[in-house]
């Protein structure tokens, strides 16, 4: 089995990423299914010590900025996150490098040829690719492993491991159609992470997502509410470092602080306000699909090029807060354009013509993302930022088209 012949085989298995609409429940999301497929698989994780994040925005980065620090100071770590960007091998990463796609298509033979004998238990696309990432940190004996949730987080197939920390980050209205129509119900979900004892590192929040988790936690010793007023730079990345550093404590006792300096100061993230000169255009490229990433988004587009005017590529999927994020990025645009990235998932042009709007200035819907992206980028003009955002399903379309690693 090679590379390819590995990603169509695991395509064959239900993708939650790629439906609209699904029923979200003990039934259809049994952790017992994966924990049991792992034992007859022969996986022995309870070694490994586990940092757990879960959040509705942020988690990918205080993943990979947690893990990034432990790499940095010579611990053997894990890292496993989605959705991937380019290629699936971003999920999987030990010490700073990509599963290579050889080993990738040797752990997926061998992850069908048991299914073969033994069936494959009901798992879904999500949860075999969690089974392949325990194996290798296994096999490879990490000492550490970072996992961020798929999705909330009670019922995400990563939470059949038994963490050392686990890490809430901004938990907003997100998949309100699976997880819940309210914020508190949301919250529930990605407190499931949460185990009695284990310290729970709580990031930034909203006013209304702190009362309801303040009062959730009362009394709870073992939670760390980070304290963001003693971060003066608003730079999301120095957002990010007071969480990771406070879960570095509480799992190391103690951090290098010129270390984890220079990480924070040169931290990046592909798709995360990721700026691109691509033929003298400039391009920034942002998966943020909340209100408060939106926010963050626009702040570091003012504050990092204060003399452009901003053209924007807008997808966003059918369950996010589409007229919030519409109008705050009304509020710096001089363009949008909103397209679609997912067939399935995707806002498209019946419901983007209900959005109400106060926006004065230029907005299409052209629904081929592709040539709306290039004809924006034709027409960009030198005091001009293309910013490509909503989405992750667009930035990685995008980045495929202009073949940009």
């Amino acid at each position: 089995m090679d590379f390819e012949r590995a990603l169509k085989y695991l395509e064959q298995f239900v993708s939650y990423e790629k439906l609209a609409t699904f029923k979200y429940d003990e039934e259809g999301f049994n952790l017992q299914r994966v924990r049991n497929f792992l034992e007859i698989f022969n996986v022995d994780y309870s070694n490994i010590k586990f940092v757990h994040v879960a959040g509705s925005k942020g988690k990918g980065s205080i993943s990979n900025m947690t893990a990034q620090y432990l790499w940095k100071i010579g611990k053997k770590t894990g890292l496993y996150t989605s959705p991937h960007i380019l290629s699936i091998r971003e999920r999987f990463q030990i010490d700073e490098e990509q599963i290579s796609e050889d080993l990738f298509a040797i752990y997926v033979a061998e992850l069908k040829a048991f299914i073969d004998v033994n069936g494959d238990f009901g798992l879904t696309y999500f949860e075999l690719l969690t089974v392949l990432a325990l194996k290798y940190f296994v096999d490879s004996s990490v000492d550490f492993a970072v996992m961020e949730v798929g999705m909330g987080g009670r019922l995400d197939a990563t939470n059949i491991i038994s963490p050392v920390v686990t890490v809430l980050s901004t938990v907003e209205l997100e998949h309100v159609g699976v997880l819940g129509d309210t914020l508190e119900k949301i919250v529930d979900e990605k407190l499931g992470i949460m185990k009695e004892g284990v310290p729970l590192v709580v990031g930034e929040q909203s006013k209304e997502a702190l009362d309801i988790l303040e009062s959730k936690l009362f009394g709870r010793d073992f939670v760390y509410f980070v304290d963001m007023d003693y971060v003066k730079n608003t730079d999301l990345r120095y957002k990010t470092g007071a969480v990771v550093y406070q879960v570095l404590e509480l799992l190391l006792g103690g951090v290098d602080d010129g270390v984890f300096e220079d990480l924070v100061e040169n931290f990046k993230l592909i798709g995360r306000f990721d700026v691109r000169n691509v033929d003298g255009k400039l391009i920034v490229f942002d998966m943020a699909h909340t209100p408060a990433s939106i926010e963050m988004l626009i702040n570091s587009l003012k504050n990092n090029f204060k003399k452009k005017k901003f053209v924007v590529l807008l997808s966003v999927l059918k369950d996010k807060q589409v007229q919030k994020i519409m109008d705050l990025l009304s509020k710096i645009a001089s363009e949008i354009v909103f397209t679609v990235a997912h067939e399935e998932r995707g806002i498209g042009e019946t419901e983007f013509k209900q959005i109400p709007t106060s926006f004065s200035g230029e907005i299409n819907f052209k629904a081929d993302c592709e040539q709306a992206f290039m004809e924006l980028f034709e027409g960009l003009k030198k005091d001009q930022v293309l910013v490509v955002t909503g989405s992750h399903f667009l930035v990685a379309k995008i980045f495929s088209l202009i073949k940009l690693g």
